[in-house]
């Protein structure tokens, strides 16, 4: 990967950061660059160009609103690595096992002194935070709204207010989420520390990183989705589990045959995003359903239903595969649209057939009239036009369709019914055996 991402970050954090990514061993290439406080990181980042990089990581909420305000073009290409949750969790359990007596409601945090009502760190271990604290003490929601001057006097409020705190006697302790706020409270002798990102949030981060720049990378190449719904009913365990092992599979299957996509756990299933050539040869140049036989036989009894998508970019490829997984559901068997809203399948039968999602007058006519799906009465016109027949036999159905004889029956059956086709004479189709009915399909009737 020739991808390059510039990290922002204070010094306070930097051979931190750095350590880890060494560690972790990112595929693409990486810069470390340093700012001193929000002044300095708006005036570096001024004149920063796409150009530069392709994906550029801050240090947090604040920072991120930052950089957007002062070089709007960058927007959309800005992740955070600020604290999460985990990270300041650890560090409250070791401040615990460094101090037994220390009191969380004696314990601040740098943020929470921007609000009027100052929350101190024991509300933290409440299970139900997010409720608690609600959506105003979120960093992103309190950032976005700020204008630059504010954005830049932040630092400064929240230095003055812990000062006022810690000289009143209103706290012993502050946890810092401002990476840049530490050497002032060292230099005060204010008892703080900062929480690190967890190693886990480093990784997921890269993870997030390599996988944007991969997808992006996709739309230059026609891109393209598959849809993997989990049929069947279970419990939110069992789903999870289910989820978890499909994706085991996928990811096994990738590596097998050195396919090239990205994994994404969604409702009851997975979606993979790719290209137009790993989706060409997954499925035989659109004719069958390699994916389909292979988690067939590594798990029987796992059902699912593929849908495969191929779009002018990515969202249209998405949207295609989703239509795609829900045609399958409706009609039975995988199918893929492409680009040009073609619908070809089902991908996983003997033979599968190409036509438009366009509304067909006659074929809809037909369908209504027989009270069968408008790709059974596509599949009649595709053996028809195959054989170069309009005399069809019920096993002509399942052997180019698959399915059961009874079903096949049915079929005609309703054409039958309808006026549409009559039985002309019965005779055995390979000469041998019972004769079987030769169906006559009535073409002014179509």
């Amino acid at each position: 990967m020739n991808a390059k991402i510039i990290f922002i970050l204070t010094p306070y954090i930097h051979d931190y950061i750095e350590e880890n990514l060494k560690n972790i061993k990112p595929s693409f290439k990486w810069e470390i660059i340093d700012y001193i406080n929000f002044r300095h990181l708006s005036e570096i980042t001024t004149n920063l160009s796409k150009n530069d990089f392709d994906k550029l990581v801050v240090s947090g909420s604040a920072a991120k609103s930052i950089v957007e305000k002062v070089n709007p073009d960058l927007q959309g290409d800005i992740l955070t690595l600020e604290t999460d949750l985990a990270g300041i969790y650890r560090l409250m359990l070791q401040l615990i096992s460094e101090n037994k007596t220390l009191e969380f409601n004696r314990v601040g945090m740098d943020f929470f002194t921007l609000f009027d009502e100052f929350i101190t760190c024991d509300k933290l271990i409440d299970i139900n935070i997010n409720k608690l604290l609600g959506e105003k003490y979120l960093p992103y929601s309190y950032f976005e709204n700020k204008n630059i001057s504010e954005l830049i006097s932040t630092e400064e409020i929240i230095k003055s207010k812990i000062l006022s705190l810690w000289e009143n006697g209103n706290i012993d302790y502050i946890i810092c989420v401002f990476s840049s706020l530490m050497p002032f409270l060292k230099e005060k002798g204010i008892n703080s520390s900062y929480g690190f990102p967890s190693i886990e949030h480093i990784k997921g981060i890269v993870e997030k990183i390599e996988a944007l720049i991969t997808v992006e990378s996709y739309e230059k190449l026609n891109p393209a989705a598959i849809k993997i719904s989990i049929q069947g009913s279970f419990s939110h365990e069992e789903l999870d589990w289910q989820c978890a092992l499909l994706q085991k599979h996928i990811l096994d299957y990738a590596k097998n045959n050195f396919f090239d996509f990205v994994v994404k756990a969604v409702s009851y299933g997975l979606e993979i995003y790719t290209n137009k050539s790993v989706v060409s040869d997954m499925t035989k140049d659109y004719t069958q359903c390699d994916l389909s036989k292979y988690l067939s036989k590594v798990n029987e009894n796992q059902k699912v239903s593929i849908g495969y998508g191929i779009g002018k970019n990515l969202k249209e490829a998405r949207n295609n595969a989703v239509k795609a997984s829900r045609y399958g559901l409706c009609n039975g068997g995988n199918f893929l649209i492409n680009e040009e809203g073609e619908i070809k399948g089902p991908l996983d039968k003997d033979e599968s057939i190409t036509y438009s999602l366009e509304k067909d007058e006659e074929v809809s006519r037909v369908a209504k009239q027989t009270q069968l799906s408008e790709i059974t009465i596509q599949k009649i016109f595709h053996i028809i036009k195959e054989k170069e027949s309009y005399d069809l036999y019920a096993q002509d159905f399942v052997d180019y369709f698959g399915g059961s004889i009874r079903n096949a029956n049915r079929v005609f059956g309703n054409l039958e019914k309808a006026g549409i086709a009559t039985v002309d004479f019965k005779r055995s189709k390979y000469n041998v055996g019972r004769p079987a009915k030769v169906y006559h399909i009535l073409k002014n009737k179509l």
